[in-house]
């Protein structure tokens, strides 16, 4: 089986009330779902809901538009299946592009981490 791998493309985020309002930390968002067409959306996560319902609040952009914009979009329930130290649930949000975010290298991540590794 072929590795899948995170998109990754970028996008910033513009000041706002809503992201002051929703302490977004960050101005830059990565696209997390799977490597995809470019006539479809992107989507990083942003927030958690103010009101800790199993929902957050996505950055949304296209390589067409790249105004980001935000939606409030359920959390994907997904597990992968496995039991004990290897289960783990998708991080993305609900009915979003397969695969889940649990079948997915994603390699900035996978930087940092080896970054933080030299850095002990």
């Amino acid at each position: 089986m072929n590795p899948v791998f995170v998109c990754g493309r970028r996008a910033f985020v513009p000041p706002s009330f809503l992201t002051v309002r929703l302490r977004v930390e960050t101005t830059l968002v990565r696209c997390e779902l799977a490597e995809h067409p470019p006539f479809q959306p992107h989507f990083a996560y942003a927030a958690d809901r103010p009101d800790a319902l199993p929902e957050a609040v996505w950055a949304v952009w296209s390589d067409r538009d790249p105004t980001v914009r935000f939606h409030v979009l359920a959390d994907c329930d997904t597990g992968n299946g496995q039991e004990g130290a290897e289960e783990h649930y998708c991080t993305l949000f609900e009915a979003h592009p397969a695969p889940c975010s649990w079948a997915m290298i994603c390699l900035h991540r996978e930087v940092d981490a080896l970054m933080a590794e030299f850095e002990r």
